[in-house]
């Protein structure tokens, strides 16, 4: 899709609940189109509400992370993008934990499908959209990484989600990369943790979580105009603003 000069486009995935959609809801009044990718798009009664009533500025996109085949189909659409939120996420079999693991044959696909899901996948999301993001004007990439991931504030044990744990671990990697390889082009990459969330990816062990939705997204929104202002590349942010251990 040809974008005029004065349109802004953002590109977000899982974009069909929880911290995705809270994104599309807090973008609308930002002024972005936004190019709203999940898995089901016919099963996205919120998502697809929130299109009609905004007409023109919602695409919904059909968009498995680990399919290159449905990912070709809509890089062809846009050629513009000028904010690009990898927020899809897999927090898989809590099965895959130690103390937990069996010799069923599915032990290695519980592992293998979270990291292609959550570090593989937005590897060839980026790669599929790197021109788009140099025809745009504002140039960045944000992974939806995760306070679990830092090596150096480890305090909770792997607490039944390590394949998550670990993918998030090479998610950041990925996105430190991306800002060595891509920055040289003007795209600026980096990585958030959007907090402790009540979101469904985020209720686990009976515990409660520490942050609500919509409040997480709006100071996410406000880091990402910061970094945009800094030309920040690279990094590690949490939501509120203060720089992530790895």
């Amino acid at each position: 899709m040809a974008a005029a000069e004065s349109q802004k486009f953002c590109l977000l995935t899982g974009a069909n609940r929880g911290i995705g959609l809270e994104f599309v809801r807090q973008l609308l009044p930002k002024g972005y189109n936004i190019i709203a990718c999940c898995r089901n798009p016919s099963g996205a009664t919120d998502l697809n509400a929130l299109a009609a009533e905004n007409e023109g500025k919602i695409l919904v996109e059909k968009l498995e992370m680990t399919s290159q085949e449905e990912l070709d189909v809509i890089a062809q659409k846009y050629n513009r993008v000028d904010l690009l939120i990898l927020n899809a996420g897999y927090v898989g079999d809590y099965s895959c934990d130690f103390g937990k693991f069996n010799n069923e044959y599915s032990r290695d696909e519980k592992f293998l499908q979270v990291l292609h899901v959550n570090a593989v996948a937005p590897c060839y999301v980026v790669d599929a959209f790197t021109n788009a993001l140099k025809a745009g004007e504002e140039k960045q990439i944000v992974a939806l990484s995760s306070g679990t991931a830092s090596l150096s504030d480890n305090r909770y044990g792997s607490g039944g989600v390590l394949a998550y744990r670990m993918s998030k671990v090479s998610l950041n990697m990925a996105v430190k990369n991306m800002a060595n390889k891509l920055g040289g082009d003007g795209i600026h990459a980096f990585g958030v943790s959007p907090g402790w969330v009540a979101t469904d990816l985020g209720s686990y062990g009976g515990m409660k979580a520490e942050v609500t939705t919509p409040d997480s997204v709006k100071n996410l929104l406000a880091l990402i105009d910061g970094c945009r202002e800094k030309c920040v590349n690279g990094g590690f942010y949490n939501y509120d603003g203060n720089v992530y251990p790895w």
